[in-house]
């Protein structure tokens, strides 16, 4: 039972997407345009196949988005007062993971698409701002025209996924007031948000984080075998 609304629980939820998701974009997004100049000459030479190299350098740049969200959701989870459970410690840290994870394929693909190290930051900063704005914290209610960006967020999926973990429909909140305790679901924070299920934001972020992934794989290709030195 709650006494009140989360809210504060709800932001810093927010926060933990906004700053997993930032981190691992920047983090990989300069990756290939910073080595485009000695990967064009080594696959001129044939030193080895692209795909190789492709993927010893997510794997290495992964590492670092495995590790540094553990260490920091060990130390905020338990001050931040979530729920004290160890199921939902470590589906709260799995979500931070593979937001992490999916942010860091998205940075791959900017900077594989693009191969400017300029370019590459600004894109990266446009289309992290969209998925900013079209999250579920900030803007709950999207126009119409523009209410299908959301389906393309990461930031967006990531954001449901840890509300749900952490927080139940059934729930109940406010139960001190007259007008008694009501369901967390019927609170105006929740009211665009079903807190049932979670495996639908899982399989669409595994997706996510294969496709960019591709993709990235896709656009380094074309751009490494057309660039000459």
């Amino acid at each position: 039972m709650l006494k009140l609304i989360p809210s504060l629980q709800i932001g810093l939820m927010f926060y933990i997407c906004i700053f997993w998701t930032s981190s691992s974009i920047f983090g990989a997004v300069y990756v290939f345009p910073f080595e485009k100049m000695y990967l064009v000459k080594e696959r001129k030479a044939d030193m080895y196949r692209l795909s190789v190299y492709y993927v010893c350098s997510t794997l290495c740049d992964m590492v670092a988005h495995i590790l540094y969200p553990t260490f920091f959701m060990c130390i905020v989870y338990f001050m931040a007062g979530f729920k004290r459970t160890v199921q939902c410690f470590f589906l709260t840290l799995a979500a931070t993971l593979l937001i992490a994870i999916t942010s860091q394929g998205a940075g791959e693909l900017f900077g594989a698409a693009v191969m400017s190290i300029r370019r590459a930051g600004m894109v990266a900063s446009l289309i992290l701002m969209l998925f900013l704005l079209t999250g579920g914290y900030y803007v709950q209610h999207i126009p119409k025209f523009m209410r299908w960006l959301k389906y393309l967020s990461f930031m967006y999926y990531g954001f449901r996924l840890l509300l749900k973990v952490q927080y139940s429909g059934d729930d109940l909140y406010n139960c001190e007031s007259k007008e008694g305790c009501r369901t967390l679901q019927s609170s105006p924070s929740f009211d665009t948000v079903g807190l049932n299920g979670g495996l639908k934001e899982v399989w669409v972020l595994l997706a996510m984080a294969i496709v960019y992934r591709f993709l990235a794989y896709i656009c380094l290709s074309r751009k490494i075998n057309s660039c000459n030195l």
